[in-house]
């Protein structure tokens, strides 16, 4: 009995940028058709953070943006972009699924 087993290759690069963003690591990752798929984080000023994600069988990167550990935006790598939103009261934070249940209570 043959069994066919999916041989890859990870490499990881890491490297710092002058100026604003800084690149974390990127991970290469290389399967036995000899496909690349990639990932990397780079870090911007203050708490910002962007992900990135590329796969063989898409022409978009996907990526993630976050700020205080918080994802504002994320598209996928077919495009689909979906975005969050949070807003702040005196008595803490409210998220939007809070917000629209507040705003639709009766008076």
């Amino acid at each position: 009995m043959h069994i066919n087993s999916l041989k890859f290759t990870v490499l990881i690069l890491a490297s710092h940028l002058k100026g604003v963003k800084r690149i974390s690591n990127k991970n290469l990752t290389i399967d036995e058709r000899n496909l690349t798929s990639t990932q990397w984080v780079e870090y911007h000023v203050g708490t910002k953070r962007k992900s990135y994600n590329t796969l063989p069988t898409s022409d978009i990167t996907a990526e993630a943006v976050t700020v205080d550990g918080f994802t504002l935006s994320q598209t996928d790598n077919a495009g689909v972009t979906t975005t969050a939103g949070r807003s702040y009261t005196a008595n803490g934070m409210i998220q939007p699924e809070q917000m629209a249940a507040a705003t639709q209570q009766p008076r």
